[in-house]
């Protein structure tokens, strides 16, 4: 964790409800559609569930703050499903189908940064590749009208 990220949570800007002990882990890369750096994710994990995260920008300036389930800790949904590459590529697999075999997913968004997704891209049998998204426990393929070109 950088030492700016560290000194903010040190400060409170992050607060729980119920689990304010909670501490934030590794910041993780959010690319755009052309693979640059748009910002870091900050994922706050206990006991393999995922109740918030931050989102900071690539100078580490905070964006928002987010909560799953009010940050209840016993309805957040399971950290693998939003933080492990493993999980969120088999999960893209399993929705596509037809054999499909996942590459390294990467932390994106879906058009809009507010549509935070992991983009992986699939390789099917015959060579075809397909575009999907992975946010939780959803799957989906990427427009085929394209993604929304986002400019920030």
């Amino acid at each position: 964790m950088t030492k700016r990220f560290a000194a903010l949570h040190a400060a409170g800007a992050f607060v729980l409800p119920g689990c304010p002990e909670v501490p934030p882990g590794d910041l993780l890369p959010v690319l755009d559609a052309q693979g640059g750096l748009h910002a870091w994710l900050a994922p706050f994990v206990d006991a393999g569930h995922l109740p918030a995260y931050a989102l900071l920008t690539p100078q580490l300036v905070l964006q928002r703050f987010s909560l799953f389930a009010g940050g209840r800790l016993d309805a957040a949904p399971a950290a693998a499903d939003w933080l492990d590459p493993a999980s969120i590529a088999a999960r893209a697999e399993a929705a596509a189908g037809r054999g499909a075999r996942a590459e390294m997913p990467v932390l994106s968004f879906d058009g809009v940064p507010d549509r935070l997704a992991w983009r992986v891209a699939l390789v099917f049998p015959d060579g075809q590749r397909q575009t999907w998204f992975v946010a939780g426990s959803a799957a989906w393929p990427a427009s085929d009208a394209g993604e929304i070109e986002y400019r920030g």
